[in-house]
């Protein structure tokens, strides 16, 4: 049951990275919505277990203040440039909100 919940956090979670990526536009057809879900759910699950790895590792812990905060910037990176290269990939046909 507990996977089932982090599945839908990941999934919702990715759909407002998803759509903070695509704003102003949005997709064209509501199926477009589940599938920003669907496909950013393993680079959020992937992203989740590198940051925690981080946040657990002995090295870092002990180590300056700020060579924690330089590589947690670069994986934050990283994980920017991995959303905006799969949104990319999907290549959903967009249009503006609507007011």
């Amino acid at each position: 049951m507990r996977y089932v919940v982090l599945i839908l956090a990941y999934a919702v979670l990715g759909l407002l990275v998803g759509l903070g990526f695509l704003f102003p536009q949005r997709p064209t057809d509501p199926l477009d919505f589940f599938v920003i879900s669907a496909a950013l759910i393993p680079v959020l699950g992937i992203f989740d277990f590198i940051g925690q790895s981080i946040i657990d590792n002995e090295w870092l812990k002990k180590g300056p203040g700020g060579v924690r905060l330089i590589i947690g910037l670069i994986v934050l990176g990283v994980f920017l440039w991995c959303v905006k290269l799969l949104l990319g990939f999907l290549d959903l046909p967009t249009i503006p909100w609507e007011m």
